[in-house]
């Protein structure tokens, strides 16, 4: 039976005007997606459980092979990335190779992300897209348990999409792999969660959500 997961109870983040509440939610092994339009709560939410933000109630409980962690002690099994990450504005090769020994899986994943032609560039001299690819090659290359993905397709080559699509079905078996998105995705996941201001809409499987429900919900929601 596989244990791993994130459980998230009772969740509480208060930011100014701005409040997520969780009452909860589970991620396991597997491709799980949570959507939301900009300001919904999806970065807030990542970033609790990557470790960088704490909330006001509730808790995080993370479990990986049979052993319970707080996010601030999950740190070392975590691959995670965010549009807010900052690197030192090194060579690209150098700031790659300072992540990994191993040059094999790392020339493997620089040609599979296209990047062999822009080694040589600092960090800061390219383009968002780019840099979105050094930061998932980076993440992949701590070998996680769990991934943790803020919007990892903005800003990519629509050419580069499909190949890290393809890149976290192949490793959804073995990893707890969290994508956030502000958009619908084309992608098969193992379930979705949907934050609408701050709120929880939804929670699960795809097969069992409910369209209807979900407009219902959000009408509800402006009418409050």
């Amino acid at each position: 039976m596989d244990l791993d997961r994130i459980i998230v109870r009772n969740l509480v983040k208060k930011y100014r005007r701005f409040v997520l509440k969780v009452e909860y939610a589970e991620f396991k092994r597997g491709l799980n997606l949570v959507v939301g339009s900009n300001g919904s709560g999806k970065t807030t939410l990542l970033k609790m459980i990557a470790g960088f933000a704490w909330p006001n109630n509730g808790s995080i409980e993370i479990i990986v092979d049979g052993l319970k962690y707080s996010p601030r002690e999950a740190m070392k099994l975590i691959g995670y990335v965010a549009e807010d990450v900052i690197f030192p504005n090194i060579k690209v090769r150098e700031l790659l190779e300072s992540f990994t020994l191993d040059k094999q899986v790392l020339r493997e994943l620089v040609d599979e992300l296209k990047l062999t032609d822009h080694l040589d560039k600092k960090y800061m001299e390219l383009s968002a897209g780019l840099r979105k690819r050094v930061q998932i090659i980076i993440a992949l290359l701590k070998k996680p348990k769990i991934l943790l993905l803020d919007e990892p397709f903005s800003n990519l080559d629509i050419l580069i999409i499909p190949v890290v699509k393809d890149i976290l079905q192949k490793l959804k078996h073995e990893t707890i792999i969290v994508v956030t998105s502000h958009i619908g995705l084309e992608i098969d996941v193992d379930t979705i969660t949907i934050l609408d201001q701050g709120r929880l809409l939804y929670h699960g499987e795809p097969s069992a959500l409910k369209p209807k429900t979900i407009l219902e919900a959000e009408v509800e929601g402006k009418k409050s």
